[in-house]
C-alpha cells in the first residue's frame, strides 16, 4: 500500500512537472508568434507613416500652389480653368460713412438716351454708373467711350440680356460675360470690376445656379451691385415722369445709402425727363451723388439690408 502510494506521488510529481514544461513551450511558441505579429504591425505602421507624411507633402505643394495661382482656385470645377485672364483686382471694400449717397444706375445702355443723360449729369457736375449690354456700331461704340471720357463708371450688364440663356450653367453665364468684359475693354481700355446681373443676382432664371455663378465672380474679383431703390421705368415703356420722381425720391429719403435702378434704351424718355428733378430734389434735401467702384461696399440680394 506504501509503495502504490509512493509510486502514485512520483507518477503526479513527474505529470505535474511535465505538464509545466508543455504549459511554459505553449508560452514561449505565443510571445515568439506574437513577437513576429508586432514586428510586422510596427513594419506596416511605419510604412503608412511614410505613405502619409508622402501624401502631406505631396498635399501642401498642391495647396501652395493653389494659393500662388492668379485664380486661386482649387481643381474642383472646370468652368474654373475657362477664362485665366478674366479677373479682376480685389479691393478692400472701404467703411461706410454717414453721409448721405445715392448712386444712380443705369443698366441696358448704350442707347440713344445716353448723350441727353450724360449732358444732364455733366449740368449737374455728378457722376453715375452704366452698366452696359453689347452692341459692336461705330456711333455706339463711341457712347462706350464717352461714359468712361466724362468719368463715369463702366460695368458689365450682359452681351445677350437672355436670360434663359446666360442661366442655364455657369459656364454660359461666363461665356456671356467674357464677351462684354472683352468688348468693353476693346473701345475703352478698361478692365471692368464691376457688374450687375440681368435680372438682379437672385431672379426666377437662375434659382439653380445663382450661388455657384456669385462664388465664381467673387472669386474672380468682380464685385456686382443690386439696388435698393427703384425707379420702376421698367414696369412699360413710358412711365410717367412723374411717377418716376415720386418712386426714387419717396424711396432715397431716409436712407444713408441708395443704390437706384434706371434704365438707359430707346424707350426710356420719361426716365430722362425725371432726371434733372430727381437730382435738383436730392441735392437740395443734401444728398450727394457719386459713381459706383470696387470700394464701394455693395447691395446685395438677400445678404445686406440698408
Amino acid at each position: 500500500m506504501n509503495r502504490l502510494s509512493v509510486r502514485t506521488y512520483k507518477r503526479l510529481i513527474v505529470g505535474t512537472v511535465g505538464l509545466i514544461f508543455i504549459v511554459l513551450a505553449c508560452l514561449c511558441v505565443y510571445f515568439y508568434f506574437q513577437m513576429c505579429n508586432t514586428a510586422e504591425q510596427v513594419a506596416v505602421s511605419e510604412k503608412l507613416l511614410e505613405e502619409t507624411q508622402l501624401h502631406f507633402s505631396q498635399v501642401e505643394k498642391k495647396l501652395q500652389e493653389y494659393e500662388s495661382s492668379p485664380l486661386y482656385s482649387a481643381e474642383l470645377f472646370d468652368y474654373q480653368k475657362l477664362y485665366p485672364d478674366m479677373v479682376a483686382e480685389k479691393t478692400e471694400k472701404k467703411e461706410e460713412t454717414q453721409e448721405k449717397v445715392v448712386y444712380l444706375t443705369f443698366d441696358d445702355g448704350p442707347s440713344v438716351r445716353t448723350p441727353e443723360v450724360l449732358d444732364i449729369l455733366d449740368r449737374y457736375g455728378i457722376k453715375a454708373t452704366f452698366f452696359v449690354v453689347y452692341y459692336n456700331t461705330a456711333k455706339v461704340n463711341d457712347l462706350y467711350r464717352d461714359i468712361v471720357a466724362r468719368g463715369h463708371t463702366i460695368g458689365v450688364h450682359s452681351t445677350t440680356h437672355q436670360m434663359t440663356k446666360i442661366y442655364k450653367s455657369v459656364e454660359s453665364y461666363l461665356e456671356d460675360f467674357k464677351t462684354m468684359y472683352d468688348h468693353i475693354y476693346a473701345q475703352t481700355g478698361v478692365k471692368v470690376q464691376l457688374f450687375r446681373f440681368s435680372g438682379g443676382s437672385i431672379n426666377s432664371y437662375n434659382t439653380t445656379v445663382y450661388n455657384s455663378i456669385i462664388a465664381e465672380m467673387l472669386r474672380r474679383g468682380f464685385t456686382y451691385h443690386d439696388w435698393n431703390v427703384s425707379s420702376g421705368d421698367a414696369a412699360s415703356n413710358h412711365v410717367p415722369a412723374e411717377k418716376i420722381y415720386a418712386e426714387v425720391v419717396e424711396n432715397v429719403r431716409g436712407r444713408k445709402k441708395s443704390v437706384v435702378l434706371m434704365h438707359d434704351s430707346v424707350a426710356k424718355n420719361t426716365t430722362v425727363e425725371a432726371l434733372p428733378q430727381i437730382i435738383e430734389t436730392l441735392l437740395a434735401e443734401g444728398y450727394t451723388f457719386k459713381a459706383l467702384d470696387p470700394s464701394v461696399k455693395p447691395f446685395t440680394f438677400a445678404y445686406t439690408n440698408y
